[in-house]
């Protein structure tokens, strides 16, 4: 359900919304989508990476990447390993600008391998078949920017990955992703607001399938639920008013997502490739 929380200089009045105004949809879907999209460096790019093999220079997707990224080298790459952890850590920057769409980032992610006895990997890939589960913690600190929205943001995912050496190819992925950030958002008769977020996505029956020579792409092997919070804040003259939102995210090897409210009727298909809506939902 949606509730509005507005900030005055010394009253505070609780609401409850039934449905969303045009606008509240133009800002959810920037904001969630940016929070799930590939090309927005949201949860399906994290999952890319998390899945990814250290190369010399960067990383080595499991699955392919948007087309949107070609011809785009990691920057800064470099890599560490803690034999007392079991931790490899990694930095980066990726850069992509294009005519419709352009995305700046930092990243610092840490990764521990274990087999399945428990014991950490200094070489997981070695002998790949000796991962069993990976536990992921990184932050993505950026800006993205398209024709009807741009961001700043920062996103932190916290993730277990495991089943890796299931027979069937399904991995189970669990944890949570949260991010804060600023939004300016273009109306379609004419001109722009911004707004403050954050938002929390919690992973509650996600998994993976290994990609194949029929498919690899990440959007169309990804399924399960997601329950979500976001807070977004509008400021005019000082004035602040705090709309909060939660619901699920479904997510069913479609290549979208559908987000449903709840107590409400409405509901988003998102592309999980770039954030944009499929449809206006009802």
């Amino acid at each position: 359900m949606g509730s509005l929380v507005f900030h005055g200089c010394s009253d505070v009045t609780n609401t409850t919304k039934e449905e969303l105004t045009e606008e509240e949809v133009l800002v959810l879907e920037g904001v969630l989508g940016n929070a799930l999209s590939e090309e927005d460096e949201g949860l399906l790019s994290g999952m890319m990476d998390m899945t990814g093999r250290f190369g010399t220079n960067g990383l080595n997707h499991r699955y392919r990447r948007s087309g949107a990224f070609e011809g785009s080298p990691f920057g800064d790459f470099t890599r560490e390993y803690d034999p007392e952890t079991g931790i490899h850590s990694i930095s980066f920057t990726r850069d992509v600008d294009r005519p419709q769409w352009s995305v700046s980032l930092s990243a610092l992610m840490e990764y521990q391998f274990t087999d399945p006895d428990g014991a950490f990997l200094e070489f997981p890939y070695a002998d790949s078949t000796f991962i069993q589960t990976i536990q992921f913690n990184g932050t993505r600190t950026g800006q993205t920017e398209r024709p009807n929205r741009s961001s700043s943001f920062e996103r932190v995912a916290n993730w277990t990955l495991s089943d890796i050496q299931s027979v069937d190819g399904v991995m189970t992925l669990e944890g949570s992703q949260t991010g804060t950030g600023s939004m300016m958002v273009s109306r379609p008769a004419g001109g722009e607001f911004s707004r403050e977020y954050t938002t929390q996505l919690d992973l509650v029956d996600v998994t993976l399938q290994e990609a194949t020579e029929d498919e690899d792409r990440l959007p169309y092997l990804v399924s399960g639920v997601i329950e979500y919070q976001t807070t977004i804040t509008k400021t005019v003259n000082g004035e602040e008013t705090v709309n909060e939102y939660s619901g699920t995210i479904e997510l069913s090897e479609n290549g979208e997502a559908l987000v449903r409210f709840f107590g409400l009727k409405r509901t988003l298909r998102l592309n999980l490739a770039n954030g944009s809506r499929v449809d206006s939902g009802s």
